[in-house]
């Protein structure tokens, strides 16, 4: 099968009305069981779903515990991906427009988004997110729907998503654990590290097809203090020494209000942001 997964970039989402009705859409069923790939700097949660129409790749990768997840849906069934596409993680669940959305084609034609989504929250126990088209999980989501300027509209036939999550969520607090952090700790954080300081977005990255330049992802560990103990940008398409650049300005110049744990005292954090910004 030709290798259907393109690279990250950027996803935000913004409230929308559905345009899920306009087109019928292609059912796709699962051709193979879900797989979580083990990655230096993510997790990726993937799965091949089958139609008359042909194979479709959905992938969810996520650089941490939390809401920093990227979507990817490639395949040959996909006949356009307009400026925009709307996801419902569940068939009773509202539409949502994800915007700042990447289409992909590949050297063979093969069309396809990626974009980073924050409407997934991984499990994280002492974080609360009470935005009205929030979900704290899609776990109990058995299809995902994609639509609005997507041709065709796409329905993937996940069955229960809870045991694909529960599997990238180990992933992910073995991710956390490899960098000397305590996972069920991060997971149950009174208060998140919070910037302060300098303002400072990373460069956009050139990537094939777009022109612009796409965000790149990068992760801080955070000390007790709040001072950067180390920094990692998480894109392919960066150089090294702009990531040397960019890394060194924010160990040199970020200072974060330090996250505390349950019981309400300063721990050792991490950060992951799409473009992080400080802002004083």
């Amino acid at each position: 099968m030709k290798k259907l997964f393109m690279r990250a970039g950027l996803l935000s989402l913004a409230v929308s009305q559905p345009a899920f009705a306009a087109d019928a859409p292609i059912a796709f069923e699962p051709s193979a069981p879900w797989a979580v790939d083990y990655r230096d700097n993510s997790c990726a949660l993937s799965r091949v779903f089958i139609s008359e129409a042909g194979p479709i790749a959905f992938q969810i990768e996520a650089f941490d515990q939390g809401s920093n997840v990227n979507v990817r849906l490639v395949g040959s069934p996909i006949k356009d991906v307009g400026p925009s596409v709307e996801v419902r993680w569940r068939k009773d669940g509202p539409g949502h427009e994800m915007n700042f959305l990447f289409p992909t084609q590949s050297p063979d034609g093969i069309r396809g988004f990626f974009a980073m989504t924050s409407i997934w929250s991984a499990y994280l126990e002492g974080r609360k997110d009470d935005g009205p088209f929030k979900l704290d999980t899609i776990g109990d989501a058995e299809e995902i729907q994609f639509g609005g300027k997507l041709d065709p509209v796409v329905t993937l036939k996940t069955g229960p998503m809870a045991p694909a999550l529960d599997a990238l969520k180990k992933c992910t607090d073995d991710l956390v654990a490899s960098w000397d952090l305590d996972p069920q700790v991060q997971r149950k954080l009174s208060r998140d590290a919070e910037s302060k300081g300098i303002s400072l977005t990373t460069p956009l990255v050139k990537a094939s097809g777009h022109p612009a330049g796409v965000p790149s992802p990068i992760r801080v560990l955070i000390g007790e203090n709040g001072r950067v103990t180390d920094c990692k940008i998480l894109s392919d398409f960066l150089s090294q020494k702009e990531s040397e650049r960019v890394c060194s300005q924010i160990k040199r110049q970020a200072r974060f209000s330090p996250a505390l744990d349950e019981a309400g005292e300063p721990v050792a954090t991490y950060h992951v942001e799409i473009g992080m910004k400080f802002r004083g």
